[in-house]
């Protein structure tokens, strides 16, 4: 999905598409707020205030689930989340991309 300036669509379109991955309730919603910081980095970003656009895509993969964001033309990725998220969501990040991931789930 593209996006310039629409936080709430962002975290929504990220809700939805962990809820149709099967991951709802605190684990999606740490995902989400890890994805919304991401985003409202990139928002605020000269590129993306000057007009260029972002964008974001979720897949699942080995019971992960991932997030991926992609930055225009000289944005410069977040080194990390919020250090409450950080136990929860890896952070991959590398020039104008951020891939955030969260771990499978354990049984206890």
């Amino acid at each position: 999905m593209s996006f310039r300036n629409d936080l709430l669509v962002v975290c929504g379109f990220v809700a939805g598409e962990a809820a149709r991955f099967g991951v709802i309730g605190n684990r999606a919603a740490m995902l989400v707020i890890a994805a919304g910081e991401v985003a409202g980095q990139l928002i605020e970003s000269g590129p993306v205030r000057a007009g260029g656009v972002a964008s974001v895509r979720v897949w699942a993969r080995d019971g992960a689930l991932h997030c991926h964001f992609e930055g225009p033309r000289g944005w410069r990725a977040p080194k990390s989340p919020e250090p409450r998220l950080r136990d929860h969501v890896r952070v991959t990040a590398n020039g104008p991309t951020v891939t955030l991931t969260l771990p499978p789930q354990t049984r206890a």
